[in-house]
């Protein structure tokens, strides 16, 4: 084991290697670069028609809304959402797909269709609101926002930062390394990162499986 890091410690003092460690940082890094700039316009533009399509006609059908309404109120409703989000399928998230068809069977089944409404104009004015604030619109502070979350909603927003922050970190363990020249610190760093792939992966399913 001595021998291995005596080796490892070798590597890292050589000119070659630091010079090679250089460049593929520089390349990766290049390439997330050129990545993101290709992606997030497309993205921005997916945001604009989601904001545009679905989430603000849905939002306005529900924003004068009485707190209850009757079979027909419901089912009128009904016919206009299921036209919106139909016609744009793809661009709803899916949650909003399994509302809209509880929606349908509690009011063909005489249920309490007006529970479902109410899940369903909470889904789509936190989504209105983190919509407009990701394309810089004015809307509600992320705090205000984050508190109106379902428990779904909550966890799925933690763990987007938890994904992305185990994801990047044997970049950042690599550039730490390359800068101190220490191989402890980046064999520190990719076990915590190794250690940490089966929880994380078990949290993000237990996420998914979560009622809305």
């Amino acid at each position: 084991m001595a021998k291995i890091k005596e080796l490892l410690i070798s590597f890292l003092n050589n000119e070659n290697y630091s010079s090679f460690t250089g460049l593929i940082i520089t390349v990766y890094t290049s390439f997330l670069i050129a990545k993101l700039a290709a992606y997030w316009p497309n993205k921005l533009k997916v945001k604009q028609m989601q904001l545009d399509l679905v989430y603000l006609p849905l939002y306005r059908l529900f924003i004068n809304l009485p707190p209850n309404i009757n079979k027909k109120q419901a089912l009128d409703l009904y016919e206009k959402i299921n036209s919106i989000l139909d016609e744009h399928y793809e661009l709803a998230f899916p949650q909003l797909h399994s509302f809209n068809l509880q929606l349908k069977e509690s009011i063909l089944e005489d249920r309490d269709y007006n529970k479902i409404l109410h899940n369903i104009f909470h889904q789509v004015s936190v989504e209105y609101e983190l919509l407009k604030k990701s394309l810089g619109y004015p809307a509600e502070n992320s705090i205000s926002i984050f508190i109106r979350m379902t428990s779904k909603q909550k966890c799925e927003s933690i763990m987007s930062i938890v994904n992305v922050l185990w994801i990047t970190s044997p970049i950042y363990a690599g550039i730490f390394a390359f800068l101190t020249s220490s191989v402890d610190s980046l064999s520190a760093s990719l076990g915590v990162f190794i250690f940490l792939t089966l929880p994380v992966l078990g949290l993000n399913h237990l996420v998914q499986k979560m009622k809305d």
